[in-house]
């Protein structure tokens, strides 16, 4: 059979996931985009979105591990494409990728964890009998804080609703219209906004396997939304974070002088100089950069007034703005 070049088909994907238990039975999943589902529950898989001809086609090792995932996200709709044409495929199978990319740090803001996925499989029907194959994947694997690459993260329904709807208000709010898309690669570095920046930094640190590193990707996270010169860098930076993030005293001096150490990391990494800390001071300040980054970025998210205030270019106000936090006016 030769298929109509863009003619309506039955397209499914199936992407697994790795170190994300959901606990309860989704059956047919929770929605995540118009297109994308979550779910455990391989029966449903295996009976509603994939051909019986899928094992053959793809492979045994890779129809046993959807079989006994713990989750996987999936979608199942007709659409419009050539069959035959490798880049309509390819286009999207990468498409969906990124959309479960998206979403997987949006899981992040949730807690720390190391969910990542795997390989996405497309299936295309031609007729009832007939299907095209094609896979891809995203070369990006996330840690933990602490450096693991096997943490299960365990979420309820509820959990997972919680990260759901985050995602689902939030994804048009950056000024890309994807809350979790990186800049273009060749943007000027001007024109994309802080909160774009920022979580490029979060992208890059999430992926970094050396703890030095990923707090110093961390630290320019935070530089990205806090500073806008280049005078007194670790006070002015430790000071805005703690009053931000913070409202007591205490509270304050305690994420001011935890910053700081984190900061004294970074400028040793930058410039090339030893690092005397040990394995479980870097481990614990990793986390706790992780922490600030996270609950730094949700407030940004929740409070359009700060927001703006992040987001402007107006570097008075945004001084002015710190000013009256260090002050209680």
């Amino acid at each position: 059979m030769v298929p109509k070049n863009n003619a309506l088909h039955k397209i499914s994907f199936v992407c697994l996931l790795y170190n994300l238990t959901i606990l309860e039975k989704l059956g047919r999943g929770d929605r995540i985009t118009d297109l994308l589902w979550i779910s455990n529950d391989a029966e449903y898989l295996f009976s509603n979105v994939l051909n019986v001809m899928f094992a053959s086609q793809v492979g045994r090792m890779e129809t046993e591990a959807l079989s006994h995932s713990k989750s996987y996200i999936y979608a199942s709709y007709e659409g419009q494409l050539d069959p035959l044409n490798e880049n309509d495929l390819d286009m999207t199978c990468v498409g969906h990728l990124r959309e479960i990319q998206q979403f997987l740090r949006a899981t992040w803001l949730l807690e720390d964890n190391c969910i990542n996925h795997e390989t996405g499989f497309l299936q295309v029907m031609l007729d009832e009998q007939t299907a095209v194959y094609h896979s891809n994947f995203l070369a990006y694997v996330v840690e933990t804080s602490e450096g693991s690459k096997a943490h299960q993260t365990e979420l309820t329904r509820d959990q997972l609703r919680t990260v759901r709807h985050f995602f689902r208000d939030h994804q048009n709010l950056a000024s890309h219209n994807e809350m979790f898309l990186e800049p273009e690669r060749f943007q000027p570095y001007g024109k994309v906004g802080r909160l774009d920046r920022c979580l490029y930094f979060v992208a890059s640190a999430r992926g970094e396997v050396f703890l030095p590193f990923r707090i110093a990707s961390f630290c320019s996270c935070l530089e990205t939304l806090f500073l806008r010169d280049n005078e007194e860098l670790k006070h002015r930076l430790c000071e805005r974070v703690a009053l931000f993030l913070e409202t007591d005293s205490a509270a304050r001096l305690r994420t001011y002088e935890a910053m700081g150490r984190c900061y004294n990391i970074r400028s040793k990494l930058v410039h090339g100089l030893d690092i005397k800390e040990s394995i479980e001071q870097i481990r614990e300040l990793s986390v706790m950069i992780d922490e600030f980054v996270r609950k730094a970025i949700l407030l940004v998210f929740e409070h359009p007034d700060y927001r703006e205030v992040i987001e402007s270019r107006d570097d008075k106000a945004f001084s002015d703005f710190f000013l009256r936090r260090l002050f209680g006016a």
